[in-house]
């Protein structure tokens, strides 16, 4: 019965590991998320700010691995619509998810 435990257990990480990691891939695929972030009228100064303050400046790995780290401990940075952390949205959001599944 371990056995089957651990197994399933290690299945899990891979699966999460996985679903991170697509969707960390798939917000850079779409084109450079500073881009959606940015104002029209902001100058190349400002946006280059804003991607070394966001950490988009760093190699890719580096950016996963931290969101990773963020990740594990529960920490999801900040909504950019509502200027909350996104863990607050998440509880707020989670017994109506619960409720419809």
């Amino acid at each position: 019965m371990s056995k089957f435990v651990i197994i399933r257990l290690a299945q899990g990480i891979i699966v999460l590991v996985g679903v991170s990691l697509f969707s960390f891939l798939l917000l850079h695929l779409s084109g450079d998320p500073v881009s959606g972030l940015v104002q029209p009228d902001w100058t190349p100064e400002q946006v280059e700010d804003l991607r070394v303050r966001l950490g988009f400046d760093r190699p890719l790995w580096i950016q996963y691995f931290d969101f990773l780290q963020r990740a594990v401990r529960g920490d999801f940075g900040n909504s950019f619509r509502q200027h909350l952390p996104v863990f607050q949205l998440l509880v707020e959001r989670l017994p109506a998810t619960m409720q419809l599944a």
